[in-house]
């Protein structure tokens, strides 16, 4: 009798586990599919599914992407399970709205940051960043925008090489900066004083608009007064 080799694909096909807002993660769903057909895939919404699926599941990959929530350690140290995030900001920009500190910094260099999660927020070893140029005056939403996009890159990246020998490891590369900004920093920046100069007043309205927000405010006598534009 005539030997043959089969070749039988997808016995056990690779799986990996989409944390995002349902929006977005379908977006992420769409593009995983379209490239690459080989794996199963999961979506997660909330941390309830995250601990359910991933402690009762075995799962080789986690990717975080535009999500609030914080990983718990428990799941990070799963055997076997790699977790990574795309921060849509450069390096320069760990923490908590970093399209708007950006803006204010009149950066000329923007991009996103692929790395491991650690149980502290934007500290852990930093894999891949995208950058792109950044005109003037550029909006942070439109900021946000782009960093998102630069980050669609390093997920198709990530979806097509995570799998292979020594391809997740940390880069020489990049270090995070040492400032991690917080929402109270960002309260901070829209913080307005009555002495403001008209330019310093430019800049903070600028670096704190975003649509459907009226961030810019001024504490009178324990009150607080929100500036409203027409944007």
């Amino acid at each position: 009798m005539e030997k043959r080799n089969l070749k039988i694909d997808n016995i056990n096909p690779k799986k990996i586990a989409i944390l995002s807002y349902e929006k977005f993660s379908n977006k992420l769903l769409q593009i995983a599919e379209s490239v690459r057909n080989d794996l199963k895939i999961s979506k997660i919404h909330s941390k309830e599914e995250l601990n359910h699926l991933l402690i009762n599941q075995h799962y080789d990959l986690l990717i975080s992407f535009g999500s609030s929530i914080i990983v718990p350690k428990k799941i990070l140290e799963i055997k076997g399970l790699k977790s990574v995030n795309i921060h849509a900001a450069s390096p320069k920009y760990p923490g908590r709205d970093p399209h708007h500190f950006a803006v204010y910094d009149n950066v000329k260099k923007y991009g996103a940051t692929m790395h491991f999660m650690v149980d502290k927020v934007d500290e852990g070893g930093i894999i891949d960043v995208e950058f792109f140029s950044v005109r003037s005056l550029i909006k942070p939403n439109e900021l946000l925008m782009k960093a998102n996009d630069a980050g669609l890159k390093l997920f198709i990246r990530l979806l097509k090489n995570f799998d292979k020998e020594n391809y997740l490891k940390v880069s020489n590369k990049y270090k995070w900066s040492n400032k991690k900004n917080t929402r109270k920093d960002f309260k901070k920046l829209c913080n307005l004083s009555f002495d403001i100069d008209k330019k310093e007043f430019m800049k903070r309205l600028n670096a704190c608009s975003f649509p459907g927000y009226n961030n810019l405010f001024l504490n009178i006598d324990g009150k607080k007064f929100q500036i409203i534009t027409n944007e």
